[in-house]
């Protein structure tokens, strides 16, 4: 987890409350994922807007996640908006190289950490992990603990410290080679029983909540 100064954690808490502020902003962007206002409100979510800081001017108009422990917000990501394909959009050049870019649909500021902590606290003996940080807080609105990885690719050596006093974990990977991959490297790295959920073809848990609600995840969930 980020090691910040007290500095450093106040104006990372007083930046997030100020994104907070402007979620409205995001409102519509919310419903078409079924994320309940305040639910989303309760994990901190925002908008980049409003008197943004210097560092954070390109991100204005996205979405604002913070990453909340028990402490306060360690750090955040920020996901794009916009209704577009964001690996086939292209935005303004790289000021330093002058190349071409595409839109990230995520960008993801400072070291690698797990996203919703918290949930560890309402973990009985089980947890579930996601790739990203919005499938996560969409399986703890519908009751099932969650964390996020952010991205498939990564896994800090100290993690399964923090999973060893569970029974099992859940992945919700995607269903493609990507989500396959990121089971295996789990399952690699931990000694419990690491479940893949089988999810619909062609779904995430964000499009599967949409298209066919909470009970079509759930019940995939052996308790």
């Amino acid at each position: 987890m980020a090691q910040l100064s007290k500095e450093q954690r106040i104006l990372l808490e007083t930046t997030a409350e100020q994104y907070a502020s402007h979620l409205d902003e995001a409102a519509d962007w919310l419903a078409d994922r079924k994320i309940d206002l305040e639910h989303a409100r309760y994990e901190g979510l925002g908008v980049v807007a409003g008197d943004v800081p210097a560092v954070h001017a390109a991100y204005r108009g996205r979405l604002s996640i913070p990453y909340i422990t028990d402490f306060g917000p360690v750090k955040m990501s920020f996901r794009c908006l916009k209704d577009h394909r964001c690996k086939e959009t292209l935005i303004s050049p790289d000021p330093v190289t002058g190349a071409e870019r595409t839109c990230s649909k995520y960008i993801r500021e400072g070291n690698v950490d797990l996203y919703g902590v918290r949930s560890f606290d309402d973990a009985a003996d089980w947890i579930g992990i996601t790739e990203g940080e919005i499938d996560s807080l969409i399986l703890r609105q519908i009751g099932i603990p969650a964390v996020a990885i952010p991205g498939a690719e990564n896994w800090e050596k100290h993690w399964p410290n923090v999973f060893e006093d569970l029974s099992r974990v859940y992945v919700f990977a995607d269903a493609d080679s990507a989500g396959a991959k990121m089971h295996r490297k789990i399952n690699d790295k931990l000694s419990m029983p690491v479940i893949k959920v089988r999810l619909p073809e062609g779904e995430d848990v964000n499009s599967t909540f949409v298209k066919y609600g909470a009970d079509a995840i759930l019940k995939r969930v052996k308790k």
